[in-house]
This record gives C-alpha cells, sequence and structure tokens, in this order.
C-alpha cells in the first residue's frame, strides 16, 4: 500500500465494521486506534482485536482497493447503521432542499389541519405557525371568540406500527405520527414538589404521573393518538392566547378510516417547515434520532408516487424501501422493516454496507464529525455508530 493514497486531499477511506469496540470503554478510542493503523503498510485482524468469527471489518481506499477484508460476507443487525441508508433513500426522494408541509384550512368555526408527516415542528416552529394563522383568521374575518374547534386530520397516517418499538416513556420511542411537536417528546422540568411541561394539557398530565419515577425529563408521546392531540391542544392554546379568546377551543383528531375534510380549495395557509431535509437529516445521524428516520422511512412511498391517494403505512414502505436498496445499492434479498436499526431481524454484511457507504459519499458531511490529529497532518473522520444488544457497530469516512 502506498501511504499517499491516504492523504486528506486524495481521498477517503470507507470503514465498516461489527463488534469491534467492545473491550473498550469508548467507542472514539477504538476510532483513533483504527485510524492509526490505516497508515501502516499493511492491515491484519490481531491490529483490530478481531480473533472472534463474530466480528466483522472492511476498509478500502476512496477507489474501491480492499485494505482489509475480514468476515466481510456474514450477516450481522446493522442497528443505527441502517439509518444512513434512509438518509439515502430521502434524498434521492425529496431532495437536500425540501421542507416539509402542513396544510390549514378553515370551515365555519372549525379549524381542519390536515397533517403531512412534517416531523421538525418544534416550539418556535408552532409559535409560528400560531402567528401567521392568526393573521389569516382575522384577514378571513374570523372574531376571536368565533373559532370553536381544531381538527387534526391523520388520515394519511394508517398501520405504522414499526418492528422493534416499544410504546414507553423513552424518548428514543417516540411514535411517528401524521402532526408531530418536538419530534414527539415532552420536556419536564423538575421543581420542588413537582413535575411541569412548558405546555400544561391533558396529554402532559397524563404522561406526568408516570415520569415522577423517572430520572429523564424527556419523555415520549408514547403514542401517535397522544402525539396528534398533544399537536392540536398546543396549538389551540397559542391561537387562544393570540386571540385573546376565554372560550375553549375544542381539539378533535380524525385517524384513518374517520370523516375527514375533502376539499379542492386552496388551504388558509400552508406552512413549509423552516428546517430543510438536509438540516434534518443531519439532526437524525448526528443523533441518532429513531422518531425522524421512521417518520422518514413512512413518508418516502408518497414522495415517490406523489401522494397519489397513498397512506403512510409500514407495509408499504417496507416493500419500497426493499426494492429501493435492490436496484440502487445491489442488497439481494435484504428486507428494510424499518427506517432506525431497532429491528433485529434485519441483517446485513459489511460488503453490502459498504455498497451503502460509497453511494453515500457525496452526502458524508451529514455525518459527524471528528478532527483527529496525526503526526503528519490532521483529518475530518465522518462516522455513524450503532448499537444494539451484544453489538456495536461503526461506519464512516477518512
Amino acid at each position: 500500500m502506498n501511504n499517499d493514497r491516504v492523504t486528506p486531499d486524495n481521498g477517503f477511506r470507507s470503514i465498516c465494521s461489527f463488534r469491534l469496540f467492545r473491550s473498550l470503554t469508548h467507542w472514539t478510542s477504538a476510532l483513533l486506534l483504527l485510524l492509526g493503523l490505516a497508515l501502516k503498510t499493511s492491515l491484519s485482524a490481531t491490529d483490530f482485536k478481531l480473533d472472534s468469527p463474530k466480528n466483522a471489518a472492511y476498509v478500502t481506499t476512496s477507489e474501491g482497493e480492499s485494505l482489509l477484508e475480514i468476515n466481510i460476507h456474514t450477516s450481522h443487525p446493522p442497528a443505527s447503521l441502517i439509518k444512513v441508508a434512509t438518509a439515502l433513500l430521502a434524498i434521492e426522494q425529496w431532495g437536500m432542499d425540501y421542507r416539509f408541509t402542513t396544510d390549514f384550512y378553515l370551515k365555519g368555526t372549525v379549524l381542519w389541519v390536515r397533517g403531512r408527516g412534517d416531523m421538525a415542528t418544534s416550539d418556535k416552529e408552532i409559535k409560528l405557525i400560531a402567528s401567521q394563522l392568526l393573521r389569516r383568521l382575522q384577514a378571513a374575518g374570523m372574531a376571536p371568540d368565533r373559532l370553536s374547534a381544531i381538527h387534526i386530520d391523520s388520515s394519511l397516517f394508517g398501520d405504522t406500527t414499526i418492528p422493534g418499538r416499544i410504546e414507553d416513556l423513552s424518548h428514543y420511542n417516540a411514535p411517528p405520527s401524521a402532526v408531530a411537536l418536538n419530534y414527539n417528546n415532552i420536556l419536564f422540568r423538575k421543581n420542588a414538589s413537582d413535575l411541569t411541561s412548558k405546555y400544561e394539557n391533558r396529554i402532559s398530565r397524563k404522561l406526568q404521573s408516570s415520569m415522577q419515577k423517572k430520572r429523564s425529563m424527556l419523555a415520549s408521546l408514547v403514542s401517535r393518538n397522544n402525539a396528534e392531540h398533544h399537536y392540536g391542544l398546543v396549538l389551540a392554546q397559542l391561537l387562544s392566547e393570540q386571540l385573546a379568546s376565554k372560550n375553549q377551543i375544542e381539539v378533535v383528531v380524525h385517524g384513518e378510516g374517520s370523516q375527514v375534510y375533502t376539499t379542492q380549495d386552496e388551504p388558509l395557509y400552508r406552512h413549509y417547515n423552516s428546517q430543510t431535509l438536509a438540516t434534518i437529516l443531519n439532526r437524525m445521524l448526528k443523533r441518532s434520532d429513531n422518531f425522524i428516520a421512521n417518520q422518514l422511512f413512512l413518508l418516502a412511498p408518497l414522495a415517490w408516487k406523489n401522494d397519489n391517494g397513498l397512506v403512510a403505512e409500514t407495509e408499504q414502505a417496507q416493500d419500497f424501501a426493499t426494492e429501493w436498496l435492490q436496484e440502487r445499492l445491489n442488497w439481494g434479498d435484504i428486507t428494510m422493516r424499518e427506517g432506525a436499526g431497532l429491528a433485529r431481524t434485519t441483517q446485513v454484511t459489511a460488503h453490502k454496507l459498504m455498497k451503502l457507504l460509497q453511494g453515500f459519499a457525496p452526502y458524508k458531511q451529514l455525518l459527524k464529525g471528528e478532527q483527529i490529529s496525526l503526526p503528519e497532518h490532521n483529518v475530518t473522520v465522518f462516522n455513524k455508530t450503532g448499537t444494539l444488544a451484544g453489538t456495536s457497530n461503526l461506519m464512516g469516512y477518512i
């Protein structure tokens, strides 16, 4: 191997490894070890402590020349490495500059919200939505005390059961939903005698009692029904405050099979989220956000068909993503069961994941970047880790 090949100006190395770091206290140390060894004239399994047949590693040059191959055709659970596939799928369906939308309609005294899966509505974003709606409601002649209800049309989402996801309070188990606020989590704050949240409503109070025994103050909204009601209740609270209305605004959620508001009219307001897909993917990959990953996974078939009457459903998303993996990356019979890496039944080889790294190379800056100091120069390593019980994975670029 010519050492000139590994300089940052002359390309990157792709690294894909399984169960490589279990004996180390922190995966970054293992990454440093790997980088140091990668500059040698040869690489071997003993350099990486890969004595077990359960381990695997694959190191190549940017031109595709193999530097190290260990069990590269043995299948393992990819865990959160699958999020890189989800990111590439999303980029190719929407484009990096895409912004997710939510439509709002006024029918009589009822504000209808047509959820389209926007996953990035934050506190700041929903306040902007409320402010924009207020202006349009006033322009439509809506008196402050006349808005009677907010109806959430979530019929775009059907059966969204995610393999490997548990309905509990853990923030990484946030549920997919047609509308979402704060990535379908609630932040609780602890005072002298109780827990409080920024928005007090029946959903937050229902979760509050369960959180009393938890150390973490960030809680998943647990279910899609909770998430969609919480979004509506927060929007109702903000509109009531801005309208200076004393009337209580009712919130109703209409799911799959429910009567929904159908119209060919232009919406009262169409909100484009301030975050682009690139920003959303950056958060998903750096924070390993399961909610974003599975939201994108469910919505991808609808983007390809331009909605066209489709409903976001798990089985449809599985079929679509699996076919895409076969056509785009030649992954053969690998089934993509969800977008976050929660399902242990998904098994991938290092050889196949290398194809993913090669395809994702133009977007590697979306991954977590770390500056590593070497004797002759500094390099930036863009990487993604993935862990499940008994499995530690890393993939990335040097």
